[in-house]
């Protein structure tokens, strides 16, 4: 289960208002809200990680759940609470391992963000197999 905070969630949907995102079914996607303890600590993360990078942090944390990031500051963050990490890839993977996209429709999104300026390891995830 691949979940957000409503936190991220609200920085994803600017995303795909400016076309950085390409628009999609995310009805995958669970979005959580922050408990107390877990406001506290997204708000000690805070700076130098920004809002939803806290708060999916204080989730994955608190939860334990994996982080799912391409922040390097937030992946270093990660790394020191010893958090098992993904990015961008890792994501699309499951989601098509899971088959909840399409392997065409995973290159497609990843097509579209390079070109919006991700700086990806492959082009394709074909390149992964």
């Amino acid at each position: 289960m691949l979940v957000t905070s409503d936190e991220a969630w609200t920085e994803l949907q600017t995303g795909v208002r400016l076309g950085r995102i390409p628009e999609t079914d995310w009805s995958w996607l669970t979005i959580l809200s922050l408990t107390e303890a877990e406001q506290v600590a997204q708000d000690e993360l805070m700076p130098p990680l920004g809002e939803g990078e806290a708060a999916c942090l204080a989730l994955a944390r608190n939860r334990g759940y994996a982080f799912l990031t391409d922040d390097r500051v937030a992946r270093r963050e990660a790394r020191r609470m010893g958090l098992p990490l993904s990015g961008t890839i890792g994501v699309l993977k499951t989601l098509v391992d899971e088959g909840r996209i399409s392997p065409e429709e995973a290159d497609e999104a990843l097509q579209h963000m390079i070109a919006m300026g991700y700086h990806s390891p492959v082009r394709s995830l074909g390149e992964l197999r």
